[in-house]
């Protein structure tokens, strides 16, 4: 059997091709394709704010985000890595409960958010609104505002 047998009459090149996006997506690695589908980011974004994965979040920003961590400060741009590491303070002092966005359809989707502060055993609830704007062929997080 010979390559373009095995992948059904596909050059080798496309066969490699496949492979390697194959192997892309089981390593984890953000697939631009994927990026395309507003439910997939918001998907991404969810699971991510679930397990306060930074990476999963931040695959979807550009070189900059607006937060608002609702603590009175405002709202503030940060560059990629400044909003990271924002970002990952906040997920520092909290436990996150449960993160749902129910409204997949919408570039400007609010999430609910249950958490704890650590060390205490109150839980809390907040509103996550974020903002999404096309950016060539996905969608790119512009801004988080919590309350």
């Amino acid at each position: 059997m010979n390559v373009n047998d095995a992948f059904g009459g596909r050059s080798a090149t496309r066969a490699v091709a496949f492979a390697l996006a194959a192997a892309l997506i089981v390593l984890g690695a953000p697939a631009r394709e994927a990026r395309a589908d507003l439910k997939t980011a918001l998907d991404d974004i969810e699971l991510g704010w679930q397990g306060h994965d930074m990476d999963r979040i931040f695959r979807y920003v550009g070189e900059s985000v607006t937060i608002d961590l609702g603590d009175g400060g405002g709202a503030k741009t940060y560059s990629r890595d400044q909003g990271y590491q924002t970002l990952q303070a906040y997920f520092g002092k909290i436990e996150t409960l449960t993160f749902v966005i129910a409204d997949k359809s919408s570039t400007s989707p609010v999430g609910e958010h249950t958490y704890r502060n650590l060390g205490e055993d109150e839980m809390k609830t907040n509103r996550v609104y974020l903002e999404l704007a096309e950016a060539g062929s996905g969608y790119a997080l512009q801004s988080i505002r919590i309350r």
